[in-house]
C-alpha cells in the first residue's frame, strides 16, 4: 500500500510537510514495536565537511553588501 492511498492529499503538501509527516508516521511505528527512533536516524544530516578541500569561499564574500541590495532587502527602492 503507497502512502498516496492512506493520505489521499499527500500530492499536494510541501516537502516539509511531508518530512514531518514520515517523522509522525515513523515515530508512531517505533512506539507500537517498543523502539527507539532519534531523529537523527529520521532525517540523515549530512556529514560535516562534505565538501572540505573541494570547495572555498572567496574573501569577497565577507565585502559588505550594496546599499541597493540592502535597500531591496529591506523594501525600499
Amino acid at each position: 500500500m503507497f502512502i498516496t492511498e492512506l493520505i489521499p492529499s499527500y500530492s499536494v503538501l510541501s516537502h516539509v510537510e511531508k518530512l514531518q509527516l514520515m517523522q509522525v508516521l515513523l515515530r508512531d511505528i517505533a512506539a507500537e514495536k517498543n523502539v527507539k527512533i532519534e531523529s537523527t536516524e529520521i532525517l540523515k544530516m549530512r556529514p560535516i565537511g562534505l565538501l572540505k578541500d573541494k570547495f572555498s569561499v572567496p574573501n569577497s564574500f565577507f565585502d559588505p553588501l550594496p546599499d541597493e541590495l540592502i535597500n531591496a532587502f529591506e523594501g525600499q527602492n
